[in-house]
């Protein structure tokens, strides 16, 4: 009795060879026809079984992906309120302002005719002390303005928009 040995290009993956990997579409791990490389990495299969073309997948990178979704999901959240057990999400101000600079808007705003406010859109013509409406971080203050854009000072802090565009 002999025994057939394999040699090492019987045994590395290439395109037309076949391969084990996750089906999506069949829902469990399946013989594949590989059909692109690159290099020596698989990237895509196709099934034997549903003749479906997708990602090469092993089933252990979807069952990290399935678990890193599970770990996700049961986090708990950041911020809570006590009274109701909702969470609260900031808007993305990078964080509270400092005193200072609530101080220097409140000091800024309170000899501003809200009225006159102009309604922010990017192709406003910048000049520093006008007051604009933006829909988003509401009243703010044109600090400086510059190359097209401009420091705008709201309630939350003080962000660059872009100004002069045509």
């Amino acid at each position: 009795m002999s025994f057939h040995r394999l040699s090492r290009a019987d045994v590395e993956p290439g395109v037309g060879r076949d391969a084990d990997a996750w089906c999506g579409r069949c829902g469990q791990e399946l013989g594949h026809l590989i059909v692109a490389m690159v290099g020596k990495v698989v990237v895509r299969v196709r099934c034997n079984t549903c003749s479906g073309e997708h990602a090469y997948k092993t089933t252990r990178q979807v069952a990290a992906t399935a678990q890193a979704k599970a770990t996700k999901a049961t986090r708990a959240p950041r911020a809570a309120t006590a009274a109701t057990g909702s969470t609260t999400r900031k808007a993305s101000t990078g964080g509270e302002p400092s005193p200072a600079v609530r101080g220097l808007y409140k000091k800024q705003m309170a000899s501003k005719d809200r009225a006159q406010a102009v309604r922010y859109s990017p192709t406003v013509e910048s000049s520093a002390g006008l007051l604009i409406d933006h829909p988003k971080f509401g009243y703010g203050i044109i600090q400086s303005a510059a190359g097209g854009k401009g420091n705008v000072l709201f309630e939350t802090g003080e962000r660059t928009l872009v100004f002069d565009r045509e």
